[in-house]
C-alpha cells in the first residue's frame, strides 16, 4: 500500500481498523498484529471488527465516528475475508457466491464532509441460514470434527439460499 501510494505517510495514520470473520487468533487482535507488521506509530489505536457482509459499512461507521469525535484524523482501514477456507470443496453453490478479497481504506477528516448519517439494521433470526457453526467458542473444532471434515479446519460455510433471498428481497 505504502510503496504503490508514497504520498501517504504511515506516521500520519493515527487509527488503524481491521474487518474480517477470519481473525487470526482470539488473542491478539488482528490488528494489533498488522499494526507492528505495517510499522505504525505506538500511538496508532487499532479495533479488531469482526463482520462478514456487514464490515465495511461498520467500519466505515466507526472510522467516520473517530474522525468525528476528533480522535483520530486518518484512519487506515482494511478488511480481508477468506471464506474459501470454510467452504467444502463440493459445495458448488457457495463456491459460485463467495470470494476470497481485500481491500485497504485511508479515511480521513475532509471540508467536503461527504459522509453523512448511517442507517443500521440487524435481524438475528435468521441465525440458521447463514452460518459456521464449529471453530468458535460455543462449538470448538475437535479430533471428531477433524476426522470428518479434514479439509475444513476453520468450519463449513452453510446457506440456506432460498431463505437468504427471501430475507434480502423483503428487506
Amino acid at each position: 500500500l505504502f510503496n504503490e501510494y508514497p504520498e501517504i505517510d504511515k506516521r500520519e495514520i493515527d487509527f488503524l481498523l481491521f474487518t474480517t470473520q477470519g481473525l487470526d487468533y482470539f488473542s491478539p487482535s488482528s490488528a494489533s498484529i498488522l499494526h507492528h507488521r505495517i510499522g505504525l506509530n505506538e500511538s496508532c489505536g487499532v479495533l479488531d471488527i469482526p463482520l462478514g457482509c456487514a464490515g465495511f459499512v461498520y467500519g466505515l461507521s466507526t472510522a467516520h465516528a473517530l474522525i468525528s469525535s476528533g480522535n483520530a484524523s486518518k484512519v487506515l482501514f482494511l478488511l480481508g475475508e477468506i471464506p474459501s477456507k470454510a467452504i467444502h470443496e463440493d459445495d458448488t453453490e457457495l463456491k459460485a457466491l463467495f470470494g476470497d478479497a481485500g481491500v485497504a481504506c485511508l479515511v480521513e477528516s475532509s471540508s467536503l464532509n461527504s459522509i453523512q448519517k448511517f442507517v443500521f439494521g440487524t435481524d438475528g433470526k435468521g441465525f440458521d441460514d447463514l452460518n459456521i457453526l464449529r471453530g468458535g467458542t460455543r462449538y470448538p473444532i475437535d479430533a471428531s470434527w477433524l476426522n470428518d471434515n479434514e479439509a475444513l479446519p476453520h468450519g463449513r460455510l452453510a446457506m440456506n439460499g432460498l431463505e437468504i433471498l427471501r430475507f434480502s428481497l423483503d428487506k
